[in-house]
């Protein structure tokens, strides 16, 4: 008995500590006050996706990152260029910046459902979608299953084929369980995305230029741990392989796809060489001085490049 109440004594010490610590976290992100809400909502079956309209012209869809610290931020250097000659829209994926986190398992399929949605119901005319990394597979997808929606796939940085197509296994449906719980969910979560794992993120991948990592790093902080953490349901969905996919259907035999590579990216021509094994017909393109996001570090480049293709 002695023993017993010894072990509850410290699960509920631990608990509270976790609790504390997790509250600690979100207060601390929000007191960054980078995020604000703007926009529309659009009302998907899963939760309501923030969106902002700019422009006039034919229809431009621009799809951040998947990762739970990305959001339609990502674009904001370069889209008062693109709107000059086109409409605008710019989302923030289910799971990231303002809109809903919920409980829910994120698939590749449940993104490619949410974006047919929102361009049946939103944008109601064929568009052309401009991707970030991760989210080229939404892309992909998109085009493959609802081709008459879509004109043509911009996709900057996207996924080495390498790393998106390995299956879940047990071990990741019973991480994603322990993820998915309250507190010490929340605590894995938190321990993953502290301020140092997130500069260095940056530092290491997103940014060539220091500069830019003390710029934005307030913003992905806050981002990360924004709304109680919730994202972490879609990092768990993403860490446990549920948003995987082999896209190579989604681009073997297409001719509207279109791949921007930074050249400082890691494995750039392999990840090229990959792509034009399974259809030589994508045009691949590269950019200078940047590494994940270049709309962020060479925002007037990439645009130029941007505009040249959609001529």
């Amino acid at each position: 008995m002695g023993r017993k109440h010894s072990f509850l004594k410290l699960l509920t010490a631990t608990s509270i500590a976790l609790l504390a610590a997790n509250k600690y976290v979100e207060k601390k992100a929000k007191d960054k006050n980078k995020v604000h809400t703007t926009g529309s909502y659009f009302k998907y079956k899963y939760g309501d996706v923030n969106y902002n309209v700019y422009g006039e012209g034919s229809p431009l869809i621009l799809i951040h990152d998947l990762d739970p610290m990305a959001s339609s931020y990502e674009w904001e250097e370069i889209i008062d260029t693109l709107s000059e000659n086109y409409t605008v829209y710019v989302l923030d994926l289910l799971g990231c910046g303002q809109s809903d986190k919920p409980n829910i398992t994120y698939t590749n399929y449940m993104y490619v459902d949410m974006l047919h949605h929102f361009m049946d119901e939103v944008v109601g005319e064929k568009a052309t979608l401009l991707t970030s990394h991760n989210a080229a597979g939404i892309g992909f997808m998109c085009n493959h299953m609802y081709p008459e929606s879509i004109d043509k796939i911009i996709a900057i940085n996207p996924n080495d084929l390498d790393e998106i197509t390995f299956e879940t296994t047990q071990k990741d449906k019973l991480r994603k369980s322990i993820l998915y719980m309250p507190i010490i969910g929340t605590a894995i979560y938190n321990a993953s995305y502290t301020e140092e794992k997130i500069r260095n993120v940056l530092r290491e991948t997103y940014f060539n230029n220091a500069e830019n990592v003390s710029k934005y790093f307030d913003l992905y902080y806050q981002l990360a741990h924004h709304n109680e953490s919730k994202s972490r349901y879609l990092y768990a969905s993403i860490a446990c392989k549920y948003t995987n996919i082999n896209i190579e259907n989604g681009i073997r035999d297409k001719d509207n796809i279109i791949i921007i590579q930074s050249n400082n990216r890691f494995r750039k021509d392999r990840i090229e060489s990959a792509y034009a094994e399974i259809n030589p017909k994508i045009n691949s393109l590269s950019i200078d001085n940047s590494k994940l996001l270049p709309q962020l570090e060479v925002p007037e480049k990439l645009a130029s490049i941007i505009l040249e293709i959609l001529k």
